[in-house]
C-alpha cells in the first residue's frame, strides 16, 4: 500500500536526507513551540476531537472500503453507535450506585479507558487503537441498554413507576442520539483519502480486474486532482483495458 506523510514532516525529512530514526525531532518540535506557543495544545485538542469523533479514521487498512467485502464490518457494533451509549453508561453507573472502594471494577474500567485514551491521544488516534477503549465502551454501553430495556418492560408489560421509567427511557435515547451528532465526524475527507482508493485499485490491479481498478483510480484523482501520477496511472489504465478489448480476450474485469 501507500501511506501519506504529512507535507511538514515531508520537508524535514528532504532538509535533512537522513532516516526517519536518525533525525533529532525535538529540535524541531521545540522551534515549532517557540514560533507558536499555542500549537501543542491545539494539536492536542485536534487529536482528542479525532479520536472520539464517529468516524474510523484509517491507518494501514480503510474500514469503509474493506465494508463493501465483508458483512461483519456493516453492522451497527462500531464507534458511532456504541461510543456515545457508553459514555452515557458511564454517567449512569455512577449515578444509580455509589463509590464504596477504590477497587470498584467500575472505577477500574473507568480508569482504564481514560488512561488509555490519554496515551491514545499523546501518539496516534487511527481507528484500529481505539478498540482497546472500545471493548471498555461496550462493557458501559450494555448497562445503559440493560437500563433502557428494564424501562421499556416497565412500561409495557409491568406497569410499575411508569413516569420514572419514561423519564429515564427518554433521558437515555435523547442522550445517545445527542452525543452522536455530537461527536459526528465533521471532515469526512480525512476517511477516505487519495491513497485509500488507489491502494484499493492496486488491488484491483493484480488481480486483472482493470475495470474496477479504474473506477478507484478515478475517484482517487478527484481527491487529489493535482496529483500527475495518478492521471497517468488512469491513462494507462484506459490503455490496458482498450488493448484487451481490442483482442477480444476475457482476461480480467473490463466491463463498462
Amino acid at each position: 500500500g501507500l501511506y501519506c506523510t504529512p507535507p511538514s514532516m515531508r520537508a524535514i525529512l528532504d532538509a535533512e536526507q537522513k532516516p526517519e530514526m536518525d533525525i533529532n525531532w525535538k529540535r524541531y518540535l521545540l522551534k515549532a513551540w517557540y514560533n507558536d506557543p499555542t500549537v501543542l495544545p491545539r494539536q492536542l485538542w485536534l487529536k482528542t476531537k479525532l479520536y472520539w469523533q464517529s468516524g474510523e479514521l484509517p491507518a494501514e487498512t480503510n474500514f469503509y472500503l474493506k465494508q463493501a467485502f465483508s458483512p461483519l464490518l456493516r453492522l451497527p457494533f462500531r464507534w458511532a453507535v456504541i461510543a456515545p451509549l457508553g459514555i452515557v453508561g458511564i454517567f449512569l453507573t455512577f449515578t444509580y450506585k455509589r463509590l464504596k472502594t477504590l477497587s470498584d471494577a467500575r472505577l477500574v474500567l473507568f480508569a482504564y479507558l481514560v488512561l488509555y485514551s490519554l496515551s491514545m491521544i499523546l501518539v496516534f488516534v487511527p481507528d484500529r487503537h481505539r478498540l482497546p477503549a472500545l471493548v471498555i465502551l461496550f462493557v458501559f454501553a450494555g448497562y445503559a441498554f440493560a437500563l433502557l430495556q428494564d424501562a421499556f418492560r416497565d412500561i409495557l408489560i409491568s406497569r410499575k413507576t411508569v413516569r420514572a421509567s419514561v423519564t429515564l427511557a427518554v433521558g437515555i435515547l435523547l442522550s445517545w442520539g445527542l452525543l452522536g451528532l455530537a461527536l459526528k465526524t465533521r471532515e469526512e475527507s480525512r476517511l477516505i483519502r487519495w491513497n485509500d482508493y488507489l491502494n484499493l485499485g492496486s488491488a484491483y490491479e493484480s488481480k486483472e480486474m482493470y475495470a474496477e481498478a479504474l473506477v478507484q483510480y478515478e475517484k482517487a484523482l478527484v481527491c487529489a486532482p493535482e496529483n500527475k501520477a495518478l492521471a497517468e496511472i488512469i491513462n494507462n489504465t484506459r490503455k490496458t483495458i482498450e488493448q484487451i478489448r481490442e483482442k477480444g480476450g476475457k482476461k480480467g474485469s473490463v466491463s463498462d
